[in-house]
């Protein structure tokens, strides 16, 4: 019986990363390489650890932020109270200005205003 399929992309993006990480170092061990194929194949091969390290940095971001969000929303309830669902993406008014919830920054929320250069920390409520 084969091996159950890795659930997570990250998982799946692992497992790949691994298999081409193999297949390189195959490469590279083969006696004979001209040195200028050699120096292409290790630039691959760093390469692929790059992608790998931006891709896990990715997903330990997006799990931050669904934490973040989590606690945000239960901690102040609010779509019980308010009926608010908070969401990456979700639009807000604070001060009367118009933005867009790009980040979260531990209990509190980086809105980018219309027309700002940079987000801005808010608080939730």
């Amino acid at each position: 019986m084969p091996p159950e399929p890795p659930s997570r992309p990250v998982e799946r993006l692992h497992d790949f990363v691994g298999f081409v990480r193999s297949r390189l170092h195959e490469e590279l061990a083969t006696p004979g390489l001209h040195h200028s194929t050699r120096r292409a194949l290790q630039r691959r091969l760093t390469r692929v650890g790059e992608i790998a390290d931006q891709a896990e940095a990715e997903a330990q971001t997006r799990r931050r932020q669904a934490a973040d969000l989590e606690h945000i929303a239960t901690y102040y309830w609010l779509e019980r109270r308010l009926g608010i669902r908070v969401a990456l993406g979700g639009r807000v008014r604070h001060d009367g200005r118009k933005g867009v919830i790009v980040d979260t920054a531990g209990q509190r929320l980086r809105v980018m205003f219309y027309g700002d250069e940079a987000p801005s920390i808010c608080h939730v409520t």
